[in-house]
């Protein structure tokens, strides 16, 4: 069996001590988040929408653990890009929003928090 570089890895493991603006991934890397209410996602080509959370926040996986694109919540469940049914509630007129999975799917985050 040849090593697949798109297969997924264990990376939504996060360590979350204290400081709510940054998470240290499952192999030690550091992710800071940067507080902007948008990121570039090169395969739409275009400023696509973080979602509005509190305490939690997403983020792009840093390449070198995951080759492929891939986005996180800062609560350890993936996130996901949606259409402006599945956010209806969180007040955004915007056509495609990145939202934490578990949060959009159960109401929580993967951490319990809403």
């Amino acid at each position: 069996m040849t090593d697949n570089p798109y297969q997924p890895k264990t990376f939504n493991i996060i360590k979350f001590k204290g400081d709510p603006n940054k998470v240290t991934l499952v192999d030690g890397t550091v992710v800071q988040n940067d507080k902007s209410d948008f990121i570039f996602v090169p395969e739409y080509g275009a400023m696509i929408r973080k979602a509005p959370y509190g305490i939690h926040w997403v983020f792009e996986v840093p390449k070198h653990i995951h080759p492929a694109p891939s986005h996180l919540c800062s609560c350890g469940s993936y996130a996901v890009f949606v259409g402006s049914n599945a956010y209806a509630n969180q007040g955004s007129p915007e056509g495609l929003m990145l939202v934490c999975h578990n949060h959009t799917t159960f109401g929580v985050h993967a951490d319990g928090s809403k």
